[in-house]
């Protein structure tokens, strides 16, 4: 795939150069694509995730130095683990858990010295060209800010449209799933069944003087962080967070005197509920909006098992918005209040996780951060995904075969696979409904960010249905010697997918610079990405025989379904190629006065390449259809200008 392949190796360096302020060792190395800014002051947050991705890419003789340290990790963790099935006093296992921590503080802090910084991406620039080029912005802006709701321009509609559109064809298409579009509005009573009434909640504070929320176990990790206490007492505190109920929250705020980013006190957690409440008719019943696309799939089992003839395993596949009041929605498309999901509900017998498509990506290799590896400090590894179902690290083909499937699709679509790893939930952090959990997480300028799950619902949520209602969700297995018949509630494997976090996270990736000259920004989309597929450009606009011509292209173009826009303007052709190049647009095509001329013919340009050809007017849809999924190559396409 010609412009794939052109994109692929352009991301091959990854596009972080930062200036760093404090006694951190940095080693600077230049990209493969001249990129400039003046780089930014980051985090020592930022800096932690960057080593945790660079831990990749060390040298041998980086190795070397924390290979004591990773053994030391690895002793403390089995430990704890020896310890844990020995049912150990709590204090005993207490201690041994603190210990592990402070080694992993340890190796953590000097991965981030020893860790190498490559490259550059100024995120500003990014958000100034994305505004400009129209892909999102906040909504409702002329009446003032309001956090975590954002609006798709038309650059942004289309490509969240693509994307989803790939996501159709590489998985429900591909695979025959059934669809479904379910209501956004869901009674409370399928909620209450589903857990999430009660369950579905986090602890917050809130800043006394100013009224700002925060998520408590955020708030009170960020200002750990910041707090002038001891190392080892800050890594203990840090490590227990996430496990922290109300009561120990609050007495970790009062007890180091936790401050708000604003310098201020802050109220005891309360709890939130993350769904938004809704009036149903006039009666005063409570729905939500929904929180997944999964609830609205589960209790219509029934329905498409008959659809599917009785049949499993089969999988139902949904895309829409979802709703969550996030405590404190921020950094764009990242976190926001209302959004694009693409899910799918796998249905399969309990008693059999294969698949039966699992030889086709046995061979895969994937980016693996598993549970154990997380524990002891150590990096993720790419192993061959037979081995990893083989040797348990991943516990059903069923999962596997979908881990491969998502790598797949993100790496179809552009995502930097040097920059994406499936990392495994550890047990504190599971869901209340998962037996085990996988992330596609991402590497961007905010660090590593959770873009899709591959989550094992088990038996949990068709159990939780039926027993609310009384109606058996069941499917029927037939023993093939005795002819006789079993019920049983199938078991669920779900993929679940972040459209926005997708779509911010290929923007980042895609973003380049021109050579030599910085103001030249603009994104490397794959074409069937690409919002707009080519530009049409006449190289002037006051004549009667080119306006024509132009014409001619722009409904050959559209009669073929391919998306273009027409630049007539009267700027010059390469000012007008910049322009079309910014907002990630693969193909421009240049109708001059050879056009005019038999055979009739325009010019082509790539945009990340500026490499051109002369194409026969009339095999033009053809071409550039072919040059969209990769069948063609420009070379192939006409005659390479020089």
């Amino acid at each position: 795939m010609f412009l794939s392949r052109i994109c692929r190796q352009a991301a091959a360096k990854p596009f972080f150069k930062v200036t760093v302020s404090g006694n951190v060792k940095v080693t600077a190395k230049q990209s493969a694509i001249p990129n400039s800014g003046q780089g930014k002051v980051v985090t020592r947050k930022f800096r932690q995730h960057l080593s945790e991705y660079l831990r990749n890419l060390a040298d041998p003789a980086i190795e070397k130095e924390l290979r004591p340290l990773r053994h030391d990790a690895r002793e403390a963790a089995d430990a704890v683990l020896r310890l844990k099935s020995e049912k150990a006093a709590k204090d005993t296992l207490d201690k041994a858990v603190d210990e592990l921590k402070e080694r992993k503080r340890r190796l953590e802090e000097k991965e981030l010295e020893l860790a190498p910084v490559e490259a550059s991406f100024d995120r500003t620039k990014l958000d100034t060209l994305l505004h400009a080029c129209h892909f999102y912005r906040p909504a409702f802006g002329i009446y003032g800010a309001f956090p975590g709701l954002l609006y798709l321009g038309s650059n942004g509609s289309k490509m969240m449209a693509n994307l989803i559109g790939l996501w159709e064809d590489h998985f429900v298409f591909e695979e025959q799933m059934l669809q479904i579009t379910a209501p956004h509005i869901t009674p409370q009573c399928v909620l209450r069944a589903s857990g999430h009434v009660d369950r579905f909640a986090d602890w917050m504070v809130r800043d006394v003087e100013n009224g700002e929320y925060f998520r408590a176990d955020h708030f009170v990790r960020d200002a750990l962080g910041k707090a002038k206490i001891d190392d080892e007492t800050k890594s203990a505190l840090l490590g227990r967070v996430g496990n922290m109920g109300r009561d120990e929250l609050w007495e970790t705020i009062q007890k180091y005197s936790l401050k708000s980013p604003a310098g201020n006190g802050v109220s005891p957690p309360e709890q939130a509920n993350q769904m938004f409440a809704v009036q149903s008719g006039f009666s005063g019943e409570t729905s939500f909006l929904r929180p997944e696309t999964a609830q609205g799939i589960f209790v219509e089992f029934n329905d498409f098992l008959h659809a599917n003839k009785g049949k499993m395993p089969f999988a139902i596949a949904q895309t829409g918005t979802s709703f969550r009041n996030e405590v404190n929605p921020k950094h764009g498309l990242i976190r926001t209040r209302e959004f694009q999901m693409c899910e799918i509900e796998h249905f399969h017998d309990p008693l059999d996780t294969s698949h039966p498509r699992f030889a086709e990506v046995r061979d895969s290799l994937l980016n693996l951060y598993t549970d154990e590896a997380q524990q002891i400090g150590a990096a993720p590894q790419l192993i061959r995904l037979g081995d990893a179902v083989a040797k348990g690290h991943i516990s059903s083909e069923t999962i596997g075969y979908y881990l491969a499937r998502t790598n797949d699709y993100l790496q179809k679509i552009g995502i930097d696979p040097q920059r994406l790893r499936f990392r495994q939930h550890q047990r504190n952090e599971m869901a209340h409904y998962a037996k085990e959990c996988w992330d596609a997480e991402v590497f961007t300028s905010y660090g590593w960010i959770e873009c899709a799950g591959i989550a094992d619902r088990g038996t949990y949520d068709l159990g939780q249905h039926s027993e609310a209602t009384n109606v058996p969700l069941k499917a029927e297995r037939r023993d093939p010697i005795t002819g006789t018949t079993t019920s049983y509630t199938p078991a669920v494997i779900e993929p679940s997918f972040g459209m926005g976090r997708i779509m911010y996270a290929l923007l980042e990736h895609s973003f380049r610079q021109r050579a030599g000259d910085e103001l030249r920004m603009f994104l490397c989309l794959h074409p069937e990405v690409a919002p707009i597929k080519c530009a049409v450009l006449p190289l002037a606009s006051n004549s009667e025989e080119l306006a024509k011509a132009t014409t001619t292209v722009c409904r050959s173009l559209h009669r073929a379904r391919i998306p273009y826009t027409l630049d007539d303007s009267n700027g010059s052709i390469g000012k007008r190629y910049a322009r079309t190049d910014r907002p990630g647009t693969p193909f421009a095509i240049t109708v001059d006065y050879e056009t005019l001329q038999r055979p009739q013919t325009v010019t082509v340009r790539l945009a990340l390449s500026q490499q051109q050809a002369r194409v026969k007017l009339d095999a033009l849809p053809a071409v550039i259809r072919g040059l969209i999924d990769g069948s063609l190559s420009l070379e192939k396409a006409g005659k390479i200008l020089d």
